[in-house]
């Protein structure tokens, strides 16, 4: 392997070198003929993996055996680096007969069988970067950057009546300009020494990424503290520290034609699904990721903007299939028996407006909407931080996501359905007490309430039961409320919200479908009982048409000073000794 290695890297340096000469003589007075200045090697292959040179055309007689018999005479110890047969059978049996790498300056060129496949470009950026790191060669890669010179592989046909012609001209086509339909940007931070401290802004060992360090001695070297990657249809772009280091250019059309092709070369199983999914969601997804290198960490939360729907099916066998691929997840049955009640569904989240709306059937539902700042409020102040909702609150914010949900054989969801918003709202009554919970009472609209009567005659302490709640809760939360009304569901902490919003048709929406899926899975009768139940449900609904019922809660570690109910009360029912509140408290 050594020996072989120093051959190929011999080679390349010769071919390197010659392509400088060729390209220091391109600059003089003919310099116009650059192109017939450029280097062009051709190495024919034979099958079982020999070799013959030839320059520009030109047979010089150099082949594997020639060059072994210079080595010996030159007492090198070199053997001829050879071909490997099973590659040259491996290229044969995929009817590959020319491949070829074409140096133009900065940009190289994949071509095979004339096609161009990828180009390479490297910019002045990057060599700078490693004329710094290796000063020594700074000239030298400065000069064999700019030579051109091309090297092709002609290999044995696959059928000898069908020959492809050698062309080295064909290229890649420039990057366009265009706006992703699906973005997706991830970021990292990792430690100097090398270790992974945070993904999209949360610890690595939360997320179950614990991996050994690795080794960024050369990044430190050169001082890159920001690597940068994105990747679309038509190639990757690779960035340090904020400069475009490295561009690599793809022939996407070429590639999918010939995904069958390149699984075999990788040694892989041809997969049309995956080739079908890679088809369609290939043209127009941009991804994006960034590595900081720092001792704290840098990165921001994900952030996600999926401009096509995502389409799921349920099969028969209630298998879960996402665009075609299945994942090896079964619904039971009462799950699926309830997507089958409803046809099919669909549900979109709508970073701009914080919404998540969504539809069963042809039916537009009520819908869930949240300020900005909610999840992190309920996280760090109800759940302690056990969730990673920070990360999930950064994601949400501009993203963009619609999901479509079907069975084998039903009817699609009908996705437009999902592009609407609930009417205005009209005034209505408000039904809101306000309570104030103290270490020693609960107040109603800032009025303490004589709590030791109800505990003289029901025996229930309810200061007792309710304060495990407020020293729970009350280191986080100032204020929390639950609200119903013609505007939906609603509950606040801290003043940031979450609503379930609805208007008359939506709430109606939601009767129906609440009857409907409780008839099917129940399997109720129908006839007069059921209208009369379903009217019934309407009624009751209707009521927070005009009316807003709910709770406001808050919290204080202050005692609460004996009120006038309080006073009242007890002035005509005495609680038992001991029960009475004193003046500064219980």
């Amino acid at each position: 392997m050594k020996r072989l290695l120093t051959c190929l890297v011999l080679f390349l340096s010769i071919w390197l070198l010659l392509a400088g000469f060729s390209a220091a003589e391109a600059q003089g007075p003919r310099a116009p003929m650059a192109a017939s200045s450029t280097l062009i090697l051709d190495v024919n292959v034979q099958p079982d993996g020999k070799w013959s040179l030839a320059f520009g055309g030109l047979d010089l007689g150099i082949d594997s055996d020639s060059f072994d018999s210079l080595s010996q005479r030159l007492g090198l110890g070199v053997m001829a680096p050879v071909v490997q047969p099973e590659m040259v059978s491996v290229a044969v049996t995929n009817d590959i007969q020319h491949l070829s790498l074409v140096k133009e300056g900065d940009r190289t060129t994949i071509l095979v069988n004339s096609q161009p496949v990828a180009a390479l470009s490297l910019t002045d950026a990057a060599i700078t970067a490693a004329g710094e790191y290796l000063p020594e060669l700074a000239g030298l890669i400065a000069w064999l950057n700019e030579t051109n010179a091309s090297l092709a592989l002609h290999l044995p046909p696959k059928d000898p009546s069908i020959l492809y012609i050698s062309d080295l001209s064909p290229r890649v086509q420039a990057r366009p300009a265009y706006e992703p339909v699906n973005y997706l940007r991830v970021e990292a931070t990792m430690s100097p020494q090398g270790k992974l401290l945070t993904v999209g802004g949360m610890a690595a060992e939360e997320l179950g990424l614990v991996m050994d360090a690795v080794d960024i001695s050369v990044l430190n070297q050169l001082g890159i503290t920001q690597l940068d990657i994105d990747l679309d249809a038509f190639g990757a772009i690779i960035s340090a520290n904020g400069q475009e280091w490295l561009q690599l250019d793809i022939n996407s059309d070429y590639l999918i034609d010939n995904a069958d092709t390149l699984a075999n070369l990788l040694a892989m199983q041809p997969n049309e699904q995956i080739n079908g999914l890679i088809e369609t969601w290939l043209d127009g997804t941009h991804i994006s990721a960034s590595v900081y290198i720092a001792d704290a960490s840098r990165d921001a939360p994900p952030a996600i903007n999926i401009g096509r729907p995502l389409m799921v099916e349920v099969g028969a066998d209630n298998a879960v299939r996402v665009e075609g691929m299945p994942i090896n997840t079964v619904l039971d049955d009462q799950t699926a028996g309830l997507l089958r009640t409803l046809g099919s569904a669909a549900l979109t989240w709508d970073g701009a407006n914080r919404q998540l709306r969504l539809v069963a059937g042809d039916t537009q539902l009520p819908y869930l909407e949240m300020d900005e700042g909610f999840l992190q409020t309920l996280n760090t102040s109800v759940l302690g931080g056990a969730l990673p909702l920070d990360m999930a609150e950064g994601a949400l914010g501009d993203a963009q996501l619609m999901v479509g949900i079907s069975v084998e054989g039903g009817t699609p969801p009908n996705l437009a359905l999902l592009d609407y918003q609930t009417l205005p709202t009209r005034g209505a009554v408000s039904v809101v007490p306000k309570l104030t919970i103290a270490p020693n009472s609960i107040a109603v609209f800032g009025e303490p309430l004589p709590l030791e009567l109800v505990t003289q005659f029901t025996g229930l302490d309810v200061v007792n039961v309710v304060d495990p709640y407020r020293q729970a809760y009350s280191p986080g939360i100032s204020t929390a409320g639950i609200y119903v009304g013609p505007e939906g569901l609603r509950v606040t902490i801290n003043g940031t919200n979450a609503r379930l919003r609805w208007d008359g048709p939506t709430r109606a929406n939601l009767v129906d479908l609440g009857m409907k899926v409780a008839g099917t899975q129940l399997n109720l009768p129908g006839g007069l009982g059921w209208q009369l139940s379903r009217a019934a449900a309407h009624g009751a609904f209707n009521l927070f048409a005009f009316t807003e019922v709910g709770v406001e809660v808050s919290f204080t570690d202050q005692e609460l000073p004996p009120g006038f109910l309080q006073t009242l009360a007890y002035s005509v029912l005495s609680p038992e000794p001991g029960l009475l509140p004193a003046a500064g408290g219980r």
